[in-house]
């Protein structure tokens, strides 16, 4: 994992190309895991890749030392994900409804 900071209070967390559902599954495993840490403000993920956001105050050196061995001692196992299905309408005349 390749970790740079992007502002005072964030790093983005990167993994080598390939994306892979594997690595992606590490990474919702990786920002569950790091969500429960005081110090984390925020996590977002993107595709191969999360962003962490701290408090103003955290000193990046020992961050990354401990998101990488957070990210060595990953336990991706118990993660299960979510399906939300959305009910789509295409066309016909309930679209008037709607619009109204």
């Amino acid at each position: 994992m390749n970790i740079v900071p992007i502002s005072e209070s964030a790093v983005v967390c990167s993994l080598p190309p390939p994306a892979s559902i594997q690595q992606q599954r590490q990474l919702w495993a990786f920002a569950r895991q790091l969500q429960s840490e005081q110090d984390i403000v925020e996590v977002v993920l993107g595709m191969n890749n999360l962003t962490v956001f701290t408090d103003f105050f955290v000193d990046f050196k020992p961050l990354v030392q401990r998101l990488e061995q957070l990210w060595a001692e990953l336990k991706v196992s118990d993660f299960q994900g979510r399906h939300i299905e959305i009910p789509v309408i295409y066309g016909g005349s309930e679209v008037r409804i709607y619009l109204m």
